[in-house]
């Protein structure tokens, strides 16, 4: 199936290139060629029309210039015999004084339409003369006659001696011979058609290795693609003849294979991480759930216990599910935010409150450093305390017993104290962003992985639990209220995290206002 495909798009492609390209460049030249042989038949037509014109005027004109007096007058003194006569013999003083006798044929036609006179010589006898009639029939004083004379083609130029003014119909036919002529069009015919040929041949050799060169390519993408869909992530495209747009093409389905198969690693290992962090509670919740129902006298002490063991796995997959479901209604610009004015420094100490008891549980320093302005920012409440608490609860999974939790909240520019500011003689302005900086003295992320914690479903090296998506909904929460997040960390060093939120700024006015109410 692959290979009745992958002949009709190299068809396909062939047949877009000769009807696209070939045909086109084809029927372009020949309208070119068609053109030209045209243009030079007629100049080469018109060149031969001036010549018989201007070897009538050059010779003839002169010579009947001196003698149209006399030839007038015995025109209108003798009769038409004597008036023959007479011009046949001036026809035959006229052609011994002929200039042009091995370049063309003159003919001098008496009253009678006779030859009177011919410049080769020879008695030419004809019942008919061509050209001749045509011009005694259309009154004109002189024509261009082209057609065939003894089966070779002429071009005639028939001109009346004396124009219209006398019944004297004496002509002088200039005649030149069209064989040549015909021979050089088609010998220039030959080569322009070799030369259209040429070029055509050129058009199907180039297009034919520059098709070959598109299409090769193509058909490995096609290949390699074919793979890739069939869940072969490790599958690559080698291009590297050329560095064009199909190369870059490669390298792009290249980084998406290797992106799709990073994705499609950790949603494994995500999957995995799930099961296991559903595993673990579920199974606690059973054991400790058949022990209370099974055991009769159970003592006080064991039954707090197992309850409170219930409660705690219980909030622990009602989180967990609860991060499921906010990612995906992320992910699908389906979670709905309930935006209002709050303060996010009021937010966090909220946070700091309920984090309080696990750090003296979990035997982990929690310090704190408040900025002592207010942060007014409209976001949603929930989703504010939700980014705190995981940023927290990463923290704290990740500092050993004795490590120590740093929170420092601080405006941006920073902000003096009001006595510091009357000592040092500064303005207090307000803030245009606060800056939330969480740090753990944990064992820290390479730095190579820093830009990966906030994808989907990734895990650092050093990971001890989690599903590692909450950082994933920490930034697309973030993100939806136009914060940035920071990370910075090094092996051994711990996680730092920075957060710069966006204030609300009011005037000097507007603050008293706020601070009456």
């Amino acid at each position: 199936m692959k290979k009745i495909r992958s002949k009709t798009n190299r068809h396909g492609l062939v047949r877009r290139w000769i009807v696209d390209v070939l045909l086109l460049v084809a029927v372009t030249l020949g309208i070119a060629a068609g053109i030209f042989m045209i243009m030079f038949a007629d100049t080469y037509t018109t060149l031969a029309e001036r010549r018989l014109k201007w070897s009538h005027s050059a010779a003839s004109d002169v010579y009947f210039a001196q003698r149209v007096q006399v030839v007038g007058k015995t025109l209108r003194e003798n009769e038409k015999t004597a008036q023959n006569g007479v011009f046949t013999q001036l026809a035959k003083e006229y052609m011994e004084s002929f200039n042009s006798k091995g370049q063309l044929e003159l003919w001098i036609i008496d009253a009678y339409g006779n030859v009177a006179a011919t410049s080769s010589g020879t008695d030419c006898k004809l019942e008919s003369i061509p050209g001749y009639d045509t011009l005694i029939a259309s009154g004109k004083d002189d024509i261009i006659w082209k057609g065939k004379l003894n089966d070779e083609p002429v071009l005639v130029y028939a001109v009346r001696i004396f124009g219209g003014n006398t019944n004297f119909d004496a002509a002088m036919w200039y005649c030149i011979s069209m064989q040549e002529f015909n021979h050089q069009i088609a010998l220039t015919g030959i080569v322009v058609f070799c030369v259209w040929l040429f070029i055509v041949a050129i058009a199907v050799g180039s297009g034919y290795f520059f098709v070959a060169s598109i299409f090769k390519p193509l058909r490995e993408i096609s290949r390699v693609t074919a793979r890739i869909r069939n869940g072969d992530y490790a599958a690559r495209i080698d291009i590297l003849r050329h560095h064009d747009e199909i190369m870059q093409l490669g390298d792009d389905i290249n980084e998406m294979a290797e992106a799709i198969g990073s994705a499609e690693e950790r949603l494994l290992g995500f999957v995995s991480t799930v099961s296991h962090e559903l595993f673990t509670p579920l199974t606690s919740i059973k054991g400790w759930s058949e022990t209370l129902a099974e055991t009769q006298d159970i003592d006080r002490e064991t039954h707090n216990r197992g309850l409170s063991i219930i409660v705690d796995e219980s909030v622990r997959l009602s989180k967990l599910v609860e991060d499921l479901m906010d990612y995906s209604k992320l992910r699908s610009n389906r979670l709905v935010f309930n935006k209002e004015r709050i303060d996010v420094l009021a937010e966090l100490d909220d946070v700091m409150f309920l984090f309080q008891d696990r750090a003296m549980r979990d035997g982990i320093a929690l310090q704190y450093t408040s900025a002592d302005f207010a942060a007014p920012m409209i976001a949603d409440p929930a989703r504010v305390r939700q980014v705190f608490m995981n940023l927290l609860d990463n923290a704290f999974k990740y500092t050993p017993v004795g490590g120590v939790v740093t929170v420092i909240t601080q405006g941006d520019p920073p902000q003096l104290s009001q006595n510091a500011a009357q000592t040092q003689q500064f303005s207090l302005k307000p803030p245009t962003c606060l800056l939330v900086t969480i740090k753990d003295t944990g064992a820290g992320v390479p730095e190579e992985e820093l830009p990966q914690l906030t994808e989907r479903f990734f895990k650092a090296s050093n990971a001890v639990k989690g599903t590692g998506i909450g950082l994933s909904v920490v930034s697309e929460i973030l993100r939806a209220h136009d914060c940035d997040l920071q990370l910075h960390s090094k092996l051994g060093d711990g996680l730092t995290i920075t957060i710069r939120f966006p204030l609300l700024i009011f005037t000097q006015e507007q603050q008293k206002g706020t601070q009456n109410d």
